[in-house]
């Protein structure tokens, strides 16, 4: 199963889409949860200054100006140090009680920064300055807050936010790689069950689960289709094969008549000529419903029972052996080597595999004139995968007609005429068919190719 097609899938796609919506939905209301929730506690923080700073000068009302000095010299106790700062100052600026050392620049609200240079306050503060008149003169009250404390929260909102995107995030990815992976995989077992019944395999169906999702309820359906169909290629090659079956009987018994015609009327020639052609149409006739009906037998069988090692170098041998002298009594020669292929085997039934060579080298000795070379070749690809061809120096088959010569009972006009039904190459597409391999005609220049593709498979022992 390839990760490229799981990522493109449709069910990724939208899971990707509705994430992005996710995401920006989160940024959106995450930077409005920001913003007021960082104003809100600025506000209380100023609110909280405000109180302070009353609370200050009330004691100064009430008690005097040592209480307002005493009760501004706690910041200074460790347990205040460092969140809260206070500050008295007279009018020339120097500091009279607290924990803050230095006067602002300015009274109101500010932000200022305290770092180690000063003695004893340190961080980010929130501070409010104003002018009050205790000490029997001008002064200046600082009372102030450490918002590292606002920014650490501020941070811990921004960390949850960005943490909550992220688990959403992969969330959202494994759940459309998981749903994308599960869609994928039932379109690849529909794929290959559709591929199976274009080689004719009515048998197989394609899974369904329980989940009975739109993908399965589509799968019901081509089941159903394929049911149907399997009853027409039933219907349709039985009454094929019963016609053929019930034709070959008549037509062997009309044969033996003019055989026995032809014993009985020896004196008559032109007789005798007229009966040798019938009996030769007739031959004809019995040859194309041997081979409907193999090529049925063919089609109709399933499953790698009768399946075995064929080793190359002996089939070629021995399609060389038979043929050669075929060959050479048309004035044509058979050339292979068999020797150069001994590193080489197929799995596959080795009669269909016979019966397919044959073909073709009958084909290219049938269509070819005097003079030609037909060659048997076997070669491993870079895939593993083993190819066995039959090519011919002959007049070839126009690139837009190959396609064509491969239906049943179709043959190509014109060059070298010969007899036959047209049904040669239509049974070695159906071995071909069988044995999962891919049947292809090309160019030999000059001549016709025939090459037959076996899938690749796990190295075959062949010792």
């Amino acid at each position: 199963m390839r990760r490229g097609n799981i990522l493109s899938g449709g069910a990724f796609t939208a899971a990707l889409l509705s994430l992005g919506a996710f995401m920006a939905v989160l940024l959106a209301l995450g930077a409005i949860l920001y913003i007021v929730l960082s104003g809100a506690m600025e506000r209380d923080v100023d609110n909280q200054l405000l109180e302070e700073e009353q609370l200050f000068l009330q004691i100064y009302d009430r008690y005097g100006q040592q209480a307002l000095v005493d009760a501004i010299g706690q910041m200074e106790t460790p347990a205040v140090a460092g969140r809260r700062v206070a500050g008295l100052f007279d009018a020339d600026g120097r500091r009279l009680a607290g924990n803050l050392d230095t006067l602002p620049l300015s009274e109101g609200w500010m932000t200022l920064e305290f770092n180690q240079l000063l003695p004893r306050p340190n961080g980010l503060y929130r501070l409010h300055a104003s002018s009050t008149t205790p000490l029997d003169g001008a002064a200046t009250l600082v009372v102030g807050y450490n918002i590292r404390v606002l920014q650490r929260t501020e941070w811990q909102l921004l960390y949850s936010l960005l943490l909550a995107g992220a688990a959403v995030t992969i969330a959202s990815i494994a759940a459309g790689y998981a749903v994308s992976r599960r869609m994928f995989g039932k379109l690849e077992a529909m794929s290959e069950t559709l591929e199976a019944v274009s080689r004719g395999d009515m048998a197989v169906r394609i899974p369904v689960s329980s989940l009975n999702d739109q993908i399965d309820r589509i799968a019901q359906r081509i089941n159903a289709h394929i049911d149907r169909l399997a009853v027409l290629s039933d219907i349709t090659r039985n009454t094929v094969n019963t016609i053929a079956h019930d034709l070959r009987s008549p037509l062997g018994r009309i044969s033996l008549e003019v055989q026995q015609a032809m014993v009985e009327t020896t004196g008559d020639a032109r007789l005798q000529e007229r009966m040798e052609s019938v009996l030769a149409e007739l031959e004809g006739v019995t040859g194309a419903f041997d081979a409907i009906m193999r090529i049925s037998r063919i089609r109709a069988s399933a499953g790698e029972a009768d399946f075995s090692v064929v080793f190359v170098a002996e089939l070629l041998a021995e399609m060389q052996e038979t043929f050669t002298p075929l060959l050479e009594d048309m004035g044509q020669r058979l050339v292979c080597d068999a020797d150069l292929f001994r590193g080489l085997a197929v799995f596959g039934d080795a009669p269909m595999l016979r019966q397919a060579l044959a073909n073709l080298v009958q084909n290219a000795g049938r269509h070819c004139p005097p003079g030609t070379t037909v060659t048997l070749d076997a070669a491993e690809d870079g895939e593993g995968a083993v190819v066995l061809r039959v090519c011919d120096d002959g007049p070839g088959i126009p690139a837009d007609r190959r396609s064509d010569v491969l239906l049943p009972f179709h043959r190509v006009e014109g060059g070298q005429p010969a007899p036959g039904s047209g049904l040669g190459l239509a049974l070695v597409s159906a071995v071909a068919v069988r044995h999962d391999a891919s049947l292809a005609l090309s160019d030999n220049g000059p001549g016709l190719a025939v090459s037959i593709r076996f899938p690749p498979r796990a190295k075959i022992n062949i010792l």
